[in-house]
């Protein structure tokens, strides 16, 4: 058997192990969340935007994982372990520190605005894989008029967003991505 064949598989069984441990890790968290066992054992409060940034950050590193960058390269290259990396750190940056995000969620800081941009890239780029880009394309055109709303005429006009605002306001927003989106699969 050659090297590359060797190597090849070794790669293939650490992403169907990685996927299985996500996957067991996906399962105990939503046990975790369902039965409250902070608050039932520790006696602490968990915001629900903690759980999700967890489920967020397990399943968007996930999809990286599953599904390929396009038919041509099926393999799990660089780009797509970046990417899983930063889901998860991402989603762990949220469970952790969202408590601490909470009391200062009106100010816009350079680093939440960089931490926005990659998680808009993140999700953008997973539903391009899961589900195509006529749905990334939607989202496009949302974030467009998020921030040009004045430009449109009469009851569609909007006051607009900055970008700084409308990206902390996707990345952070109890009613963006860790709201109704990550509510409804997990």
């Amino acid at each position: 058997m050659s090297d590359d064949r060797r190597e090849a598989m070794s790669h293939e069984r650490l992403r169907e192990f990685a996927e299985k441990t996500i996957g067991v890790l996906v399962t105990t968290l939503g046990l975790v969340a369902v039965l409250d066992l902070p608050m039932r054992w520790g006696g602490m409060s968990i915001f629900p935007q903690q759980y999700l940034g967890a489920f967020w950050g397990l399943m968007s590193c996930l999809a990286f994982l599953i599904y390929p960058r396009s038919k041509k390269s099926p393999g799990t290259g660089g780009l797509d372990l970046f990417l899983a990396a930063s889901s998860l750190g991402l989603g762990l940056f949220v469970a952790i520190w969202y408590p601490d995000i909470l009391m200062t969620i009106g100010l816009l800081t350079p680093t939440r605005t960089v931490l926005g941009v990659l998680a808009i890239v993140v999700v953008l780029e997973s539903t391009r894989r899961v589900a195509g880009w006529p749905l990334v394309i939607i989202c496009g055109v949302f974030m467009f008029y998020g921030h040009f709303g004045e430009l449109f005429p009469g009851t569609l006009a909007t006051s607009g967003l900055s970008w700084g605002r409308l990206v902390n306001l996707l990345f952070l927003g109890a009613d963006s991505l860790f709201g109704t989106p990550c509510e409804l699969p997990s």
